[in-house]
């Protein structure tokens, strides 16, 4: 058998057999590009903290060419409909003032409306940000500042009695951590609040379930299943003082939107059980299997939604279930 050798380039003295001397302190390697030389010794590969990765290049920015192509197109039509009007002043002045009167009309409403939107989206964003900030609160007295101006809000808006926000300011000096403020605050005013949501969920549930048992129609349950969760959601947020928006309704709407198929996936299973089981009785297993499952979506979506909308975070144990929720009856207490 032929030994073969890599070419002399790549191994240095290895024909004498004698050692490579060691360089001296602060010369490279020659020896680099042959680490065999050294035979029967392991190859150490280097630390992650020794790698250094390379520069890379800067990470270009977020593209906005929608948003700009946006405004582009919309100044472009304002002011063609505002040079349009002009002309139509001049030639016809009476259809000129009817014109610009439409367009005033237009302006208002376009504001109003977004406005609206704008300010729903800020309270969706501060109940948010007040979350975060409730749960890093390190002492009773940062946690009683957070949570006395939405005492103050819900006493105000009549969803807590004043005995429940009574009752909390009582127990706020024997509170000597954040999280045993926030557990007063939980029992005391946000109970009221946490309650009419659950009533809430539950006559939603309870609703769509039945609709969907008794439909039988596959694109109707899909648009009652969608109905009834968006009113859902916009009396969960009025309970929690935010205000319904559209824009605030589709951020809290992207984790809901595939509940909304497992309706129409519910429709298949239904029909594989009426198969079954025969076509009287599998009608019937299939209905109320529909129903309740459209039900359980609802109340689950609810969770979601009080949990998006709560401005205060659940503590451990207090999170609504499913199976709480529609256990309980009776009206929310106040």
């Amino acid at each position: 058998m032929s030994d073969h050798r890599d070419p002399p380039l790549f191994r240095p003295s290895l024909t004498t057999g004698a050692p490579s001397p060691e360089p001296p302190a602060g010369v490279t390697d020659p020896r680099v590009f042959a680490p065999e030389i050294s035979q029967g010794a392991a190859e150490v590969p280097p630390r992650m903290e020794d790698a250094q990765p390379p520069p890379g290049a800067p990470q270009p920015p977020r593209s906005r060419a929608g948003r700009v192509l946006a405004i582009g197109l919309s100044g472009l039509l304002l002011v063609w409909l505002v040079d349009w009007l002009w002309a139509l002043s001049a030639q016809i002045p009476v259809l000129g003032a009817v014109g610009w009167a439409a367009f005033a009309v237009f302006v208002l409403g376009a504001g109003g409306l977004a406005w609206r939107e704008w300010r729903a989206l800020q309270l969706l964003d501060g109940a948010e940000a007040l979350r975060r900030r409730i749960a890093a609160a390190a002492t009773a007295e940062a946690a009683t500042h957070l949570l006395a101006p939405l005492g103050r809000d819900l006493l105000s808006r009549g969803v807590a009695a004043p005995r429940l926000l009574e009752g909390w300011n009582r127990a706020i000096p024997g509170a000597r951590t954040a999280p045993e403020v926030v557990r007063a605050f939980e029992a005391g005013p946000l109970s009221a609040a946490d309650a009419r949501a659950e009533a809430a969920v539950r006559r939603a549930a309870v609703t769509a379930g039945g609709f969907v048992a008794l439909s039988g129609n596959p694109v109707a349950d899909m648009i009652g299943f969608a109905l009834r969760t968006i009113m859902l959601m916009r009396e969960v947020m009025v309970i929690y003082g935010l205000r319904p928006g559209r824009v605030a309704e589709l951020r809290l709407l992207r984790r809901l939107l595939v509940e909304g198929a497992v309706v129409g996936a519910a429709d298949l299973a239904g029909d594989a059980v009426a198969s079954a089981a025969g076509q009287v009785t599998g009608m019937v297993a299939g209905s109320a299997a529909q129903g309740a499952l459209a039900a359980y979506r609802v109340a689950r979506i609810g969770t979601l939604v009080m949990a998006g909308c709560r401005p205060v975070p659940f503590s451990p144990g207090k999170a609504p279930t499913v199976a709480r929720i529609l256990a309980r009856g009776g009206a929310p207490p106040k």
